[in-house]
């Protein structure tokens, strides 16, 4: 079980929706969450790119 999951279920509105809603609920977080840290590491690969490229220029 994920922390999303977890912490839907130990909310105390919990028993008051239904269990596959905070199913869908926690899946839709999750796989928010994974985008997001897939953008982060895109982000900071082209930042090393464009370091790295600056870095050989000032070598030549």
């Amino acid at each position: 079980m994920s922390t999303i999951r977890r912490a839907l279920t130990a909310h105390p509105a919990a028993p008051e929706l239904p269990r596959q809603e905070r199913s869908e609920d926690s899946e839709c977080l999750e796989a928010c969450v994974e985008t997001a840290q897939v953008r982060l590491i895109a982000a900071d690969a082209c930042v090393e790119e464009e370091a790295v490229a600056e870095l050989l220029a000032r070598r030549s």
